[in-house]
């Protein structure tokens, strides 16, 4: 009863307040529509306050665009009626109003009041709402008794203007010329005039007339932005000069302001305008974008309303002096709070007068893109292409309304947002058709009509349910609508359109893309394409000369106009990112035209037919030996498998573990990556461990035929190296001959080899002779040589016989013997003196005349010593080769001896290496998705994926390791950069 008690008293201030404000309005009135202030007063306190008056049904039954306040209606309704009124204003230096003319406010006072009444408090609501006041508000008008002032009842009270000059009701259409699309205007700039079009520009340019703010609220797609740019650009007096600025999540009070002060001028000390005899308007656009801060208060929206306050803000640079702004207005639009939208202060919002957008009718829909493709059709297409025009767009509508009802967005669907945006996507797809491709079969028109509607509304979606709920609903409608099945329609197995196959074509051709490989060829050619940005003064420069050109007024504002028209017509920006966690949802809250304004493409995992064919690209130049071509394709299938069987059990994952594990693109050319990489370094370390191993082997398999070659020489040497041994020690020492004249059996020693050694130097010989001492000739020396001197064969004659040059060596003896024995007796030997002297200068005359003959003995004598030398050598290098022999075979000896063990290991090792080497393929392919697929799984599940890892390799037959852990062989641990720390750190 206390709530109820405190709800009635609530709604009696609420009803006082609204009669003061009336009773006030009224008095404002001139006398022309005086007589009529009673019956405005009636319908005022019959409609508006009280339980059951319109401004409670609103607020409790209906649901309006964006929620307003009392009072903020009932002033729109006051501020709508002076907008009419400003037709029969007259300034001092205009006549006054004419008899007729008074006559004719009088008469058009009350429909004007109606009106206003219809468009303020009964214009906030959308199309449900709209419905039952109309109906709601006829009853009201029959029961009160002003119906004979209400719209016609053919259609809705929404559907009527009154007409001031007239003095009648007209649906709105037949207030403008009728009007054709030009199929030569950019998409972006077509606008086609309906009845939701006309009354909101209508309301739109009456209240701006008046200076009234004007915030223009509706769903996305309800052509807010483009009834405001149309009006604000083209339709305005000169001496209005626009400013367009759009708020987002980001947008600060700072930069809203300074934006706004960049424009202005000053007028006066502490006075700023726009230049002198302009007025500006700015246009405000996603006003409820900006963020709340802690007590929701919104920076930009706040400086805004100082200014509507207050009539300025305060400079922010010392001395901080206020800046009053003045000949400016506002008009603003937003959509309604919710996917980043919030709501805005009221203390904001009564400054406005609200014209709600609400959602257009299937009708107004139906006639918009009807009348923008018939223009094309007509011009460049065949009759049976021009009759397929309702139909498909029918289809179109349809599949539009299906598809915002069924695909609702949820948590994880946050980007399933639909408006009018997207079927306008795919009428401005459809509207890039080839005529000469079309032909004159409609089928060519409806395929292309279902890619632009995949591209548009498929690709968003994000699940193979979606998907194929989607494509099941659009082959039905376009049974329901043309008659014509999907498989009959499409018979590729991908439906492709692009404009960028045929190179330099001016202006690209949109056709169907049936050769895959050409495609796939262009998009690798384009891979290094750019683009560049410039700076504002490089912009301005740029587009001066061309509106110049082209007769265009060149400002700051038109110059700026005309880049965004290019740059909407020219460039086109790519955003990518991840789903993953809140950030994807938050960034669509904050930044709404990134699903209102773009056209989504949501990639899921990629098919089999790309994975492959990405493999293939990664792999082609790969070397994988014999049978290269099959082992890659094997290769190819395994890396598929590893990739599907991951996110296979990723999604078991999720259920057991209840944790995620994304499987993305990126993991698979990672796996791709990791693959090259390894088989490359595992290749070759193998290969190097091989090599050494089977180097190893050749060695020891040389050494022991080698050291059964030396045994051999060794023992052949043994011998011969004994025999020649001997022969040298017999050259260098006398021998021990048995004495002719002795006993039997008793040997003397043969000095004639040892002489031949002093015969060696033929001149030092002979010196020796000449410069003997003879006398002081030895005793010993005597009594050794008398033996000889007995000797009846050692006489000068004898010897002659055999040796001239020994005959001399012969005489020279004697005459030393004779000389000593002369010379031990001196006296008895002086007469003997002259007798010795003379037989020695014949002795040595003799001498002389044998060095003729010494010549030969030289000769001999070298020969024999080049003999001796080589026998000598002989030896040595025989000795050498007995000791290099023996080393070697007890070096041999040692290495067979110390490795003979290994070598059956390293036969062991390389044949393992060998088939290694054939394995190490598949051993990669394993190691490589163990690296780039295992790291988030628990051990249980990553054993599970090297089984089935292993098993499908062994059924594809591709070569790998068998043995368990799936572990590539010989691969050395990665080393941790990182110094290892103690556990008490």
């Amino acid at each position: 009863e206390e709530a109820a008690y405190l709800r009635l008293l609530g709604e009696e201030a609420s009803y006082l307040r609204l009669l003061g404000e009336e009773a006030a309005y009224l008095r404002l009135l001139g006398e022309m529509i005086g007589s009529h202030k009673e019956e405005m007063g009636k319908i005022f306190t019959g409609i508006l306050p009280g339980l059951e008056g319109l401004v409670f049904k609103v607020r409790k039954f209906l649901k309006e665009v964006v929620v307003t306040v009392d009072n903020c209606l009932v002033m729109g309704l006051f501020k709508i009626m002076d907008s009419l009124l400003v037709a029969y204003n007259r300034r001092e230096d205009q006549d006054p109003l004419s008899e007729e003319e008074m006559n004719g406010a009088r008469t058009a006072a009350m429909p004007m009041y109606i009106f206003s009444l219809i468009w303020s408090v009964g214009g906030s609501v959308g199309d449900a709402g709209r419905a039952e006041i109309n109906t709601w508000l006829r009853a009201k008008a029959s029961e009160l008794g002003f119906d004979k002032h209400m719209p016609p009842s053919e259609l809705t009270i929404y559907d009527y203007c009154y007409n001031q000059q007239e003095l009648a009701w007209q649906d709105w259409m037949s207030t403008i010329p009728s009007s054709k699309v030009d199929s030569e205007t950019p998409f972006s700039e077509i606008i086609v005039q309906t009845t939701d079009t006309v009354r909101y520009t209508f309301l739109l340019d009456r209240l701006m007339m008046k200076n009234h703010h004007v915030l223009c609220v509706g769903d996305t797609g309800t052509g807010k932005t483009l009834t405001i740019n149309e009006k604000l650009s083209k339709n305005m007096a000169p001496e209005w000069v626009p400013v367009f600025m759009t708020f987002s999540a980001r947008t600060g009070a700072n930069q809203t302001q300074d934006l706004i002060d960049s424009k202005m001028d000053k007028r006066r000390k502490g006075v700023f305008g726009p230049p002198s005899g302009n007025k500006m308007v700015i246009y405000v656009d996603d006003v409820n974008m900006p963020m709340r801060e802690k007590y929701f208060a919104q920076p930009p929206i706040e400086i805004l309303r100082q200014w509507m306050d207050h009539s300025g803000w305060y400079d922010r640079k010392p001395p901080c002096a206020f800046r009053q702004l003045v000949d400016i207005q506002f008009v603003g639009a937003m959509g309604p709070p919710g996917g980043g939208r919030n709501p805005v202060s009221n203390r904001f919002l009564r400054h406005f007068s609200f014209v709600a957008f609400a959602d257009l009718s299937d009708d107004s829909i139906q006639r918009i893109f009807e009348s923008i493709l018939v223009a094309t059709l007509q011009k460049k297409f065949s009759p049976q292409i021009q009759d397929m025009n309702t139909p498909m767009v029918g289809a179109a509508v349809e599949l539009y309304n299906i598809i915002r009802k069924e695909m609702l967005p949820t948590p994880a669907k946050s980007h399933y947002t639909f408006n009018l945006r997207d079927p306008a996507r795919v009428m401005q797809g459809v509207l890039r058709a080839d005529p000469k491709e079309m032909g004159k079969e409609p089928k060519e028109l409806l395929a292309l009509w279902m890619h632009e509607s995949t591209r548009v509304f498929g690709d968003r979606l994000i699940n193979n349910e979606d998907r194929d709920w989607f494509q099941t609903t659009m082959g039905s409608i376009l049974k329901q609508r043309t008659g014509e099945s999907k498989e009959n329609v499409v018979k590729e197995e991908r439906l492709l359109y692009g404009d960028f196959l045929i190179a330099g074509a001016d202006p690209k051709i949109y056709n169907k893309i049936t050769n895959m490989d050409n495609l796939k060829k262009v998009v690798e050619e384009g891979l290094d394409d750019y683009n560049s940005t410039e700076d504002i003064e490089t912009i301005s420069n740029a587009c001066r000369p061309v509106m110049q050109a082209a007769g265009m007024v060149v400002t700051k504002m038109t110059i700026m106009t005309f880049f965004v028209s290019r740059v909407r017509s020219m460039l086109h920006i790519v955003l990518a990112m991840s789903p993953i966690g809140d950030a994807f949802r938050q960034r669509l809250r904050m930044f709404p035209s990134l699903v209102n304004c773009c056209t989504i493409d949501w990639f899921s995992e990629w098919p089999m037919d790309a994975l492959n064919s990405v493999a293939n690209t990664f792999l082609g130049d790969t070397d994988f030996g014999e049978n290269s071509d099959k082992l890659q394709s094997l290769v190819v299938r395994s890396c598929v498998f590893v990739h599907q069987s991951v996110e296979r059990i990723s999604k078991r994952y999720i259920e057991e573990a209840r944790r995620y594990n994304y499987v993305t693109p990126t993991s698979y050319l990672e796996l791709l990556t990791t693959f090259l990489k390894l088989l490359e370094t595992k290749r070759e370390e193998l290969k190097t461990m091989r090599h050494r191993l089977q180097v190893g082997l050749d060695k020891l398999n040389t050494t022991a035929s080698e050291v059964a070659v030396m045994e051999k020489e060794l023992v052949d040497l043994q011998p011969v190296l004994k025999k020649t041994a001997v022969e040298v020690e017999e050259l260098m020492k006398p021998k021990m001959v048995a004495d002719p004249n002795g006993k039997p059996g008793a040997k003397i020693a043969d000095y004639w080899e040892a002489s031949v050694k002093m015969l060696a130097d033929p001149t030092g010989f002979l010196d020796s002779l000449m410069t003997y001492d003879k006398d002081n000739i030895p005793a010993d020396v005597i009594k050794k040589i008398e033996p000889y001197l007995q000797r009846e064969d050692f006489t000068p004659e004898a010897i002659a016989k055999v040796s001239k040059a020994c005959t001399s060596i012969c005489m020279w003896a004697g005459a030393m013997h004779t000389y000593y024995m002369v010379s031990i007796g001196v006296a008895p030997k002086r007469a003997k003196l002259a007798e010795a002297q003379a037989t020695l200068d014949v002795t040595m005359e003799q001498l002389s005349t044998a060095k003729a003959k010494l010549k030969g003995v030289e000769d001999k004598l070298a020969e024999l010593q080049a003999g001796f030398e080589a026998a000598n050598q002989k030896k040595i290098d025989l000795a050498n080769q007995v000791q290099r022999c023996s080393l070697q075979l007890e070096n041999a000896g040692k290495l067979i001896g110390g490795l003979g063990g290994e070598k059956k290991r390293w036969e062991e090792t390389v044949e393992e290496l060998t088939g290694s080497l054939v394995n190490v393929i598949g051993d990669v392919v394993l190691s490589s998705g163990v690296i780039a697929y295992s790291g988030p799984f628990t051990p249980v599940f990553r054993a599970e994926l090297n089984d089935q890892w292993r098993d499908e390799m062994s059924q594809l037959q591709l070569p790998h390791t068998k043995a368990s852990p799936p572990t590539l062989p010989h691969l050395t641990p990665p080393q941790c950069p990182y110094p290892a720390r103690s556990r008490q750190a």
